[in-house]
């Protein structure tokens, strides 16, 4: 440990709030970035159709540009910790539903597009509430050091998650929906 302005503070490593947001944001990363690549890829397996993968593609990422100031907002005015976990669960449910009708051989092309922009609204809230979080659990004075932390993991869960998800769904379609649902 050591003094930050007088105030006696634990390195990032230690501070349990901090390693629990960084864990829990892994894991939220990991399943997002994996299904990033599943989404075209189930598309195209029952569809045959790029073009619709390509618009399923888009479904998933619009809600980012939509609502990233609303949940923004939202994000400023409510308990950052609860927009967060009530996003989680909105995305763990309509991905979960996404693989019981994958399993189900039922997944109509609207249902999918539908169900990536729910959970690419429920990332959008996630993405804005997880910000203000950072500090709300760091000190000041840690703040760019949890910010590269922050950007090293954001990073290699890009490279790591499509790589995943492709492989999860080259085992079987719906794996890569159950592992990010789990």
């Amino acid at each position: 440990t050591y003094t930050l302005a007088g105030v006696h503070a634990v390195p990032l490593r230690r501070n349990r709030d901090f390693v629990l947001l960084q864990a829990g944001r892994l894991l939220s990363g990991a399943g997002t970035s994996s299904t990033a690549i599943a989404y075209p890829l189930l598309v195209l397996a029952l569809t045959h159709s790029p073009a619709k993968a390509g618009i399923v593609a888009f479904a998933r990422q619009l809600p980012a540009a939509l609502l990233a100031l609303p949940a923004g907002l939202a994000a400023d005015r409510y308990n950052r910790k609860l927009v967060m976990i009530a996003s989680d669960v909105v995305r763990a449910l309509t991905v979960g539903t996404l693989a019981a009708i994958v399993l189900a051989h039922a997944a109509p092309f609207w249902a999918i597009a539908l169900i990536g922009f729910v959970e690419g609204a429920g990332a959008a809230a996630f993405s804005a509430a997880a910000v203000g979080a950072l500090r709300a659990v760091v000190p000041s004075k840690q703040l760019p050091a949890a910010i590269a932390s922050t950007t090293g993991r954001v990073a290699a869960v890009q490279i790591a998650g499509p790589p995943l998800g492709g492989a999860l769904f080259g085992i079987a379609r719906s794996l890569p929906f159950l592992v990010d649902a789990g």
